[in-house]
């Protein structure tokens, strides 16, 4: 859900019936008063492949009951970044959790965090590859990489990039019981 300044509310799941149909319940929504949300973005990611997208506008009085929203077509989200994971012996390292951050600026503190990118996660296939796709307009972006049994590694990377190269050290952890 996001506002008129372009602030995304909550996120939410929802699953769809055979026919593509779903329904949502908009929480804090009463009737006779504006929603907060203007807009829904739906979004697919598939195991493989690129992710999914539509943003529906929704009217600034909702009816009472139901709202059919109509039929919308989810088109494929642009590759944001692609590449390979390897340990330190050039060997591929299987099921990484990729996460892509961007800059955000808080004005009320004026600092600058990295914050998640809607729907930039991946996790890297049997040869270690991985892909991203999402809607980024930052081109200065970090990759947050974390794999079982590895330390956690963060890279700078750029919007479109398709030749990154993630190479994970193996961690020394500890383990035991209080």
């Amino acid at each position: 859900q996001k506002t008129d300044g372009g602030q995304l509310l909550d996120r939410m799941r929802v699953k769809t019936d055979d026919h593509g149909a779903f329904r949502l319940s908009i929480p804090g929504v009463s009737l006779g008063k504006p929603p907060l949300a203007r807009s829904i973005i739906l979004v697919k990611h598939p195991r493989q492949g690129p992710s999914l997208r539509c943003e529906l506008e929704l009217p600034t009085q909702l009816p009472r009951g139901e709202l059919d929203l109509g039929e919308h077509q989810l088109i494929a989200m642009p590759l944001a970044l692609a590449g390979r994971v390897v340990n330190d012996q050039g060997e591929p390292v299987s099921n990484a959790l990729m996460q892509l951050k961007s800059k955000f600026t808080a004005a009320e503190h004026a600092q600058t965090y990295w914050q998640s990118v809607q729907g930039g996660q991946s996790r890297s296939d049997a040869d270690g590859r991985f892909e991203i796709y999402t809607k980024v307009e930052d081109s200065a972006l970090q990759l947050v990489t974390e794999a079982s049994g590895y330390t956690r590694f963060t890279m700078s990377v750029h919007k479109g990039q398709d030749d990154v190269e993630v190479n994970l050290l193996r961690g020394a952890f500890l383990a035991g019981t209080v």
